[in-house]
């Protein structure tokens, strides 16, 4: 349904901002390959098609600001991704919904990148509890 809804807006001439933050399963097919991270922001701008401008970082690195398209001749407006997040994982109570305790069914991230975000989860559970 989402790619048909996405192959939708990009026959319009609407501006299309998408963020793949899903850690298993298909990306986006672009003509190039995507760099390799872990998360994405794609910014599609009608006036610029079939080009995208890709937005990249992984776990460890601060959640980037995307700029967001507005009309022809208004300047973008960054949108703030790791605000988007924060924000939507206190809204969505998902400190409650999802086992922190078991290991996850996507991918596995380097060692080094598991050991950073248990130290972070760590940090995480010790400030909620004081």
């Amino acid at each position: 349904m989402y790619l048909d809804k996405r192959q939708r807006l990009l026959r319009q001439e609407v501006n299309l901002v998408e963020f793949d933050l899903l850690r298993a399963g298909r990306r986006i097919a672009l003509s190039k390959p995507l760099p390799p991270y872990h998360y994405y922001g794609l910014v599609s701008r009608f006036e610029k098609r079939p080009k995208c401008e890709v937005y990249s970082w992984n776990v460890r690195q601060k959640c980037p600001k995307v700029p967001v398209p507005l009309l022809p001749g208004d300047g973008d407006v960054l949108a703030d991704v790791g605000k988007a997040i924060r924000a939507s994982y206190d809204r969505g109570h998902y400190d409650r919904l999802i086992r922190y305790d078991t290991a996850p069914s996507a991918p596995r991230f380097s060692r080094e990148d598991e050991a950073w975000v248990a130290s972070i989860a760590i940090k995480s559970v010790s400030s909620t509890e004081s």
